[in-house]
């Protein structure tokens, strides 16, 4: 559901999108949550944005070689 959300997102913030939350998933979830919520992060990108950052960062990590972006040939 996640992933579906951030495919109707423009190429330009599905880009900034998938970047915070590889960065988030570094985090633990307290500072994760705290990253999200903050000021910076409110003007950098919208409420639906964050909230699917938020879910993204709940999910299991996938394969690494696949990532987030279009499936590999």
């Amino acid at each position: 559901q996640v992933f579906g959300q951030m495919r109707q997102l423009p190429p330009d913030r599905q880009r900034m999108v998938v970047m915070a939350v590889r960065n988030l998933r570094s985090m633990p979830p307290d500072q994760r949550e705290k990253v999200i919520n903050s000021e910076r992060f409110k003007g950098m990108f919208s409420d639906q944005e964050r909230e699917m950052m938020r879910g993204a960062t709940r999910l299991p990590l996938a394969p690494a070689e696949g990532g987030e972006g279009e499936p590999q040939q």
